[in-house]
């Protein structure tokens, strides 16, 4: 990190605590659009993400040529900081209506995924043992139980008191864990928040999203319209004249993508004036406009991607493309706007005023498995959740959730499969 950029958030930090400080100061606060920092609501919060941030090798600010009117900003971090015996530079990304918000959902971003290492706090409680038989049960599926063999463990709460013990490779990122190797990414589940209970949800939100995406990309489930009073109602078609600010670049759509949960889960959808240049967006939320925002704003993130790709190959070629990189190439330049399974089918749904996900899944009949992943260098709430029976998104196994979609969808074009898109 520069000395300048140090500067400024120690000086912020430093505001915080003592309520004084020097113009240059005031004036980054001011252009994070901080204009009253002595009324800043969640200043506690936002204490914990500018000591945070003090850590990252990087920040900055990122253009969004195709939604000029939001925010965005981009962070770099050395986990070898915040993990022993780890190593690697990790990029993360906020998009928001503004940049204060941006800021907070960059470093935000970066704290879950720092808090994904088991740390010394953590470490205490870490067992190796073997793994108990209805643990294995409830994870079949998800990890790869073929290797015999020691466990780590770390202790998850199960609901009625008792304590479970859970494998710890499917809760952290470290590379020396012993146990089963997770079949989809670690990212799913897990989620930060201002409170404990927002970061459960956001968790929670996470699992719901990636289900839903998997019953619609992978189970060929068609999305349902959204119908116009939903627009007005959720304001959903100001906020995209506002972050577009006349660019005629991207045609954006959406799709209800829920399921039985009865969460509202929304695909924001995007080409260009020809239909080329696919990108999407995906949110799930307490209410309808919570899903639809966090959709869009997650499009408007992958289109600025999509850019990032473009520019990185024209630069340096294609061998410089790295896998991800490479797979947002494909689904750019192959998925046809065309498709099916991109447009809707029956009419819109009704969606209750407020979903809660715990409840939602409680009706579901599905467990919900918690491990605390906060850490206490940070103190920022993290939580890792686990939902036996959804379907996981990218996942190396297809589970009957899923199985049972794509045979509800039998002799629906299937074309699209083949693509990865996340």
């Amino acid at each position: 990190m520069s000395p300048e950029q140090a500067k400024l958030l120690a000086g912020s930090i430093d505001f915080l605590d003592s309520g004084s400080a020097g113009p240059d100061i005031l004036r980054f606060l001011a252009w994070l659009g901080i204009t009253e920092p002595e009324v800043l609501e969640d200043a506690e919060d936002f204490r914990k993400l500018l000591r945070f941030a003090q850590g990252l090798h990087r920040f900055f600010e990122l253009p969004l040529p195709d939604a000029p009117g939001l925010s965005a900003f981009g962070a770099e971090l050395n986990i070898a900081r915040w993990a022993e015996g780890e190593s690697g530079i990790f990029g993360v990304s906020g998009v928001a209506e503004s940049r204060l918000a941006a800021f907070r959902a960059c470093i935000a971003e970066a704290i879950e995924f720092v808090s994904q290492y088991l740390d010394g706090d953590a470490a205490v409680h870490l067992r190796i043992s073997s793994p108990e038989p209805a643990v294995i049960s409830l994870t079949q599926g998800y990890a790869d139980w073929s290797v015999d063999g020691p466990v780590a463990t770390v202790p998850s709460p199960d609901g009625g008191g008792a304590t479970r013990r859970f494998p710890a490779t499917l809760c952290y990122r470290n590379a020396n864990l012993p146990g089963p190797a997770p079949l989809q990414n670690l990212g799913i589940g897990c989620g930060s928040g201002a409170t404990s209970a927002a970061a459960l949800h956001h968790a929670l939100f996470e699992w719901i999203e990636r289900d839903a995406m998997a019953l619609w990309w992978l189970g060929a489930r068609q999305g349902r319209p959204v119908a116009l009073e939903t627009l007005a109602q959720t304001e959903m078609a100001g906020i995209a004249t506002r972050a577009r600010q006349g660019q005629q670049t991207r045609r954006t759509w959406f799709l209800d993508i829920s399921t039985d949960i009865g969460v509202p889960v929304m695909a924001a959808l995007s080409t260009d004036g020809h239909g080329n240049g696919f990108a999407y967006g995906f949110g799930a939320g307490a209410n309808t406009a919570a899903a639809m925002k966090a959709a869009f704003l997650e499009l408007c993130q992958i289109e600025l991607a999509d850019r990032i790709v473009a520019a990185k190959r024209h630069e340096s070629g294609d061998d410089k493309l790295n896998d991800t990189d490479r797979m947002h190439l494909r689904r750019h330049s192959e998925i046809d706007a065309s498709w099916e399974i991109l447009h809707p089918g029956g009419a819109p749904r009704d969606h209750v005023a407020q979903a809660d996900p715990e409840a939602a899944l409680a009706a579901a009949g599905l467990d919900v498995l918690t491990i605390d992943l906060t850490r206490a260098d940070i103190g920022v709430p993290v939580w890792r959740t686990f939902v036996p029976g959804l379907q996981p998104m990218p996942s190396a196994t297809e589970l009957p959730r899923l199985r049972e979609a794509q045979k509800a969808a039998h002799g629906r074009v299937h074309n699209h499969r083949a693509i990865r898109i996340v």
